[in-house]
């Protein structure tokens, strides 16, 4: 079974959050799936984070 491996940095935390936003959230069939609610979220989660990194 693979796993898989990051070094649980903030940077890489952000590259895989980054690209689940690219990947699931810019794709209209898998953007029905979600409710606005979870989309918020995450666009605030990402925003947050986003500032938090560029802070460092």
């Amino acid at each position: 079974m693979l796993r898989p491996v990051f070094t649980y940095t903030d940077i890489e935390r952000y590259t895989i959050l980054k690209k689940c936003d690219d990947m699931i959230f810019s794709d209209p069939d898998m953007l029905v799936e979600f409710d606005d609610h979870l989309l918020q979220r995450a666009a605030k989660y990402l925003d947050i984070f986003d500032k938090i990194r560029a802070y460092e």
